[in-house]
């Protein structure tokens, strides 16, 4: 139920305070009316009936209005004051709203009354809310600071530009500035650079999502020079709008929990980098392995900026970087250093000489030890302190493990104990990696050639077999002898001889990744991997054996020729094992020497496959040279009404020897020797050539498409290349060309190719992907690469009216590119139930021996004449 209103009714006349009374009443107004006409009972009703409103006359005889609304402000200025009169003017009335009054009602209008006072109840209440939210929030300001200033952490808050609008005394204490100092100033003026930086970057990612942050720890400059660790804690500040205006924070010092925290850590990371370090002793038997292991786990657990090794060259006495790990290695470009007897040499490096023969440890910041210019480097970059373990072997210092930390005074007197202790397990590993590299190298490699000798050819071979069983490849294992090379010793003498060899070694091992040995006087073994066909077999001997004998070798001043005869097993057909396939290569060695053949084969039926493989590239390679290539063109029709839309051009060799073949007998070829990219420039031109021919003599070509394969597509003038032949030169007509695109050649390069193919579709030049569905390549390309159609793969034809799934395949491929914009075409197409079909599903275009076989250019020419004879008619 509603509280009745309190109403004081500062009337003389009986009557119209009753008529009020009736009015607000009538109005639905709940109150508790009390009528006073003196002053005295005005002053007596203020504090003892205590009002809600008061509702005055203006000439009442025993207190005027004026002075009854001068008491009221004087003594209850919350109770709001309405005159209600007959005599008020309009210059009164608004004296009296100037000096305190809410309002004012006409007697004769008194349907205003209950408005007026409902009004001034409703500002009352909302005045008398504001004024006790204002006293809470005086409170809970002083509040707020009476704390602030009782408790050890310092209270602070700043702007959304980082500057301090409030601090609590305890900044005092904990920095050494007093409050007054510090607000309006910056905060990251009092923190050290990095974190500063790292507060910044912080506030940045705060300020964009109004949070704040929780137990950061931050460096600050106290202000007699020393630092602090200060742990941070704050809240975001909001404005009335709900943007951000600021933080209000709180922050403890832990100075001394922190340095002995970092003091721990540091010291577990250096023994977790001891225990790294000795564990790769155990386990590494290389040197270089061995340092470049201790340089990444000096970085990654014992915590350091950069480290790096190097050793003192016998010679120049030079000491540079061969192994390192960590940020910033741009502080070892033109690194040199000058040590000899154990002693470091002054130069732009260091400051002043220094023994080398114990561990150095320097803080750069303070150290007089390196070069001033040098210095100043290593504090841009970051550097705060350095350690220098030397690798002592039989008293001379060999090489060094430098470690840089981005702390100042990393390395105190425990972690010096602790590098002492790390370089002496160093030197002492190397040392002994030393004496059995030395005994491993005579057991492992040649000492003429440097080759690997059988034992090591055995071991490396056999992971090679291991390698290709994985991925169902083969391999030659290839056994060369040097012929008559006992007779070459007699004629030159035995250390031309010897000089021959290690040419020959050189040749036989200039690409790092073919295993190579000698194995006997003049044998070589050598392993070739990854070979797929017997043309990858003829292909890898020419390039790696037959081509290294073909030069003579100059030795001193002579030229010397020498010839050899090679023995061949694959693996898996002739051994599973490598020393099965090892005894049958000599075995085949043998066989070729009894026979005076340059290569037997282990299995005689490939040493003719192989052969005619070897003499298939030649040939080729003469073709190319003597351009023995020609174009046929296969037709296409539109699947709808037969039309013709355009020509298929296929390249053939006019064999001089063999005849006519087709792209099928030589193409991998081309494509295996590199050759393909040349023959490729060809076949566009030609097209281009013809097109324009044809177009000259008025026969309305349609639109040549010719295949692009991977191997052109990766050469850095294939953009040019195609200009050139399909655009034109020197006024020349552009040629209607399309680019059927191999999809294997989409394989890994789609980000590296698209720029290029989106240039030539926009300088008009259709773009297809040709073979497609053949599984090498994903759908999604179809969304990334600029294409005008797709050719669906042949196999999927073949069996499209035998397989009701080639059918769904095909039909959902059409509806794809459909849904692409892109044209379908569909090759292969033998028979008329295939043409139906693809018709049925709206292939777009169709190409096969069932709708017009490959033809010469004089029969495109006859074709075309009889088509523009036909539409003339």
């Amino acid at each position: 139920m509603t509280e009745a209103i309190k109403v004081l009714l500062v009337e003389d006349a009986i009557e119209d305070a009753e008529l009020l009374i009736r009015e607000m009443r009538k109005g639905g107004l709940e109150i508790i009316a009390l009528r006073v006409d003196t002053h005295a009972e005005l002053a007596h009703s203020l504090h003892h009936f205590d009002p809600d409103v008061i509702l005055c006359d203006y000439s009442v005889p025993g207190v005027s209005g004026v002075s009854a609304l001068a008491m009221v402000q004087q003594q209850r200025p919350d109770i709001p004051f309405i005159f209600v009169s007959g005599t008020i003017g309009e210059e009164r009335a608004i004296e009296a709203l100037k000096q305190g009054a809410v309002d004012y009602v006409l007697k004769d209008n008194r349907a205003r009354l209950l408005p007026a006072i409902e009004r001034a109840l409703k500002e009352t209440a909302a005045r008398q809310a504001l004024h006790r939210a204002e006293q809470e929030l005086a409170e809970s300001e002083e509040r707020f600071r009476s704390i602030a200033d009782a408790i050890v952490e310092w209270i602070w808050e700043i702007d959304v530009n980082g500057s301090f609008t409030y601090c609590s005394h305890a900044c005092s204490t904990i920095l050494g500035y007093a409050p007054e100092e510090l607000i309006g100033s910056n905060a990251n003026n009092y923190m050290l650079e990095e974190d500063g930086k790292s507060a910044g970057n912080l506030a940045q990612s705060a300020f964009a999502n109004k949070h704040g942050w929780r137990n950061l720890t931050f460096r600050w400059k106290h202000k007699n020079g020393s630092t602090c660790w200060l742990e941070s804690n704050a809240v975001p500040l909001l404005g009335s709008d709900g943007e951000l205006v600021g933080y209000r924070g709180a922050d403890r010092d832990i100075t001394d929990r922190a340095w002995q925290q970092d003091k721990n850590e540091r010291l577990n990371h250096f023994h977790a980098m001891q225990s790294g370090i000795n564990s790769a002793i155990i386990r590494i038997r290389e040197r270089d392995a061995l340092l470049r292991e201790a340089c990444r786990i000096a970085v990654d657990k014992g915590g350091l900026k950069l480290a790096w090794s190097g050793f003192v060259d016998t010679e120049s006495h030079a000491l540079t970087p061969v192994n390192w790990a960590g940020e910033d290695a741009e502080i070892l470009s033109g690194f040199g250093l000058v040590v000899r007897d154990n002693q470091a040499e002054i130069g732009s490096i260091v400051n002043q000489t220094i023994d080398l023969s114990t561990p150095v440890v320097g803080n750069v910041l303070d150290s007089d030890m390196l070069h001033p210019q040098h210095a100043q480097m290593l504090l841009q970059r970051g550097v705060r302190s350095i350690a220098v373990l030397p690798m002592v072997i039989n008293g001379r210092v060999t090489g060094v493990l430098a470690l840089y930390s981005s702390q100042s005074n990393a390395f105190d007197c425990e972690e010096e104990a602790l590098l002492k202790e790390l370089a002496d397990d160093l030197s002492f590993a190397l040392d002994y990696l030393e004496k059995e590299a030395a005994s491993n190298y005579l057991a492992l490699y040649d000492l003429l050639t440097g080759l690997p000798s059988r034992k090591l050819f055995i071991e490396r071979t056999a992971q090679l077999i291991q390698a290709n069983a994985q991925t169902h490849g083969r391999l030659a294992l290839v056994v060369l002898d040097i012929r008559r090379f006992g007779a070459l010793n007699d004629t030159f003498g035995k250390a031309e001889g010897d000089q021959v060899l290690k040419l020959l070694a050189k040749r036989l091992s200039a690409d790092g990744r073919i295993n190579c040995a000698r194995i006997g006087s003049n044998t070589f073994a050598i392993a070739l991997s990854e070979l797929r066909s017997d043309a990858d077999v003829a292909r890898a001997l020419k390039e790696y054996v037959f081509d290294c004998l073909a030069l003579p070798f100059s030795v001193g001043k002579q030229e010397i020729s020498i010839a050899a005869s090679c023995g061949v097993a694959l693996y898996p057909a002739d051994g599973a094992h490598v020393d099965e396939l090892l005894g049958n290569a000599e075995a085949a060695l043998e066989r070729a020497k009894l026979s005076g053949a340059e290569y037997l084969f282990y299995t005689e039926g490939l040493t003719a496959s192989v052969a005619q493989q070897l003499v298939l590239a030649s040939q080729l390679r003469q073709a190319v040279a003597d351009k023995q290539f020609i174009l046929h063109y296969q037709p296409k029709i539109a699947a709808d009404d037969g039309r013709l839309v355009g020509f298929d051009a296929l390249i053939r060799w006019n064999s001089q020897k063999h005849g006519l073949l087709p792209a099928r007998e030589f193409i991998s070829i081309l494509e295996q020797t590199g050759m393909i990219v040349e023959v490729g420039k060809w076949v566009l031109q030609k097209a281009a050539s013809d097109y324009r021919y044809w177009c000259k003599h008025g026969l309305n070509p349609p639109p040549i498409a010719v295949n692009i394969l991977a191997e052109q597509l990766q050469q850095p003038d294939f953009l040019k290349t195609v200009c050139d032949a399909v655009l034109g030169r020197d006024g020349e007509e552009a040629a209607a060309i399309d680019l059927e695109i191999d999809e294997s050649a989409l394989t890994g390069s789609i980000d590296s190719i698209t720029p290029s193919l989106r240039i030539l579709k926009d300088k008009g030049i259709g773009l297809a992907i040709d073979n497609f569905g053949s599984g090498r390549s994903s759908l999604s390309y179809l969304a990334k690469i600029p294409l005008n159609a797709i050719k669906i793969d042949g196999a999927f034809i073949t069996d499209l009216t035998t397989h009701t799934g080639q059918i769904t395949i095909v039909s959902t491929l059409i509806l794809l590119a459909h849904a692409l914009k892109l044209k379908v075409i569909a090759s292969g197409v033998e028979t008329v139930e295939q043409r139906t079909q693809l018709q049925f599903m709206g292939c777009d275009e169709l190409q096969g021996y069932l709708l017009g076989k490959p033809m010469t250019g004089t029969e495109v020419e006859t074709l075309l004449s009889s088509l523009s004879r036909v539409r003339g008619a």
